[in-house]
């Protein structure tokens, strides 16, 4: 970009968003405080030596809910490996923290849940689109954001043999 563009006030607002953005490739995923399930505050401290799915959805979003089914099957396979595990970020609204709730049991998901209420968070990472994921290595680092259930499932397979 030119130098006036770099410059001028809008550059300087996006520049400084930019560099607000927490969850970034190749760096440390951040200890986020939400909610739990209870909705207790907690905070989210990434388990040692394992690979970590950190799933973005909300209750309402057909395209989290249609992916569950595949998601659980993955769980159920490695995390028997005692190196995979998920964790669930819900961006519900505060109106819907029973909904997340219901969704969470009915669908008897295993893997921890914590709620993003009013999407506080994940607003300030810039996570509008859902659901979103980060790839996590057994390190805590980001190695890949919005990674394919097929293409997680391939991951997986590679490395946890």
């Amino acid at each position: 970009f030119s130098n006036k563009i770099k410059t001028g006030k809008l550059w300087g607002i996006i520049s400084k968003e930019i560099k607000n953005i927490r969850i970034r490739q190749n760096e440390k995923f951040p200890q986020l405080v939400l909610k739990d399930i209870d909705l207790k505050s907690d905070k989210i401290i990434l388990p040692e030596q394992k690979i970590v799915l950190i799933d973005f959805w909300f209750s309402r979003c057909k395209p989290c809910l249609v992916q569950l089914p595949k998601l659980k099957e993955i769980y159920e396979r490695f995390a028997s490996t005692n190196k995979f595990e998920i964790i669930g970020i819900s961006t519900d609204t505060s109106i819907n923290i029973d909904l997340w709730k219901k969704r969470v049991n009915d669908n008897q998901l295993k893997w921890k849940s914590f709620l993003d209420e009013n999407a506080l968070e994940s607003n300030k990472e810039k996570i509008r689109s859902f659901p979103t994921n980060f790839l996590v290595d057994a390190n805590g680092v980001v190695i890949k954001k919005n990674i394919s259930l097929l293409d997680l499932e391939e991951f997986l397979n590679k490395n946890l043999k």
